[in-house]
């Protein structure tokens, strides 16, 4: 598991969330718009480390990503 920040840039919101490694990003918004948290639609969307700027392939795993405990992203 690990506990990442999302920053939905269109809806100026903060989502905290714990969730497993092997999960992507296009899987991650999909169930925040499912549970009615966002709505931004997935195939629209995009995704970038806040502080490097680089961008995120939506659909390889987190782990893949070396995404770690504290990360933030900005999603667009």
């Amino acid at each position: 598991m690990v506990h990442i920040f999302l920053f939905v840039e269109i809806e100026q919101i903060w989502i905290e969330i714990q969730v497993s490694e092997t999960s992507s990003f296009h899987r991650i918004i999909e169930a925040l718009c499912t549970m009615k948290e966002i709505h931004i639609s997935t195939e629209d969307a995009l995704v970038y480390e806040k502080e490097t700027w680089q961008r995120c392939d939506m659909d390889v795993a987190l782990y893949s990503l070396n995404v770690q405990n504290g990360m933030v992203f900005a999603v667009y």
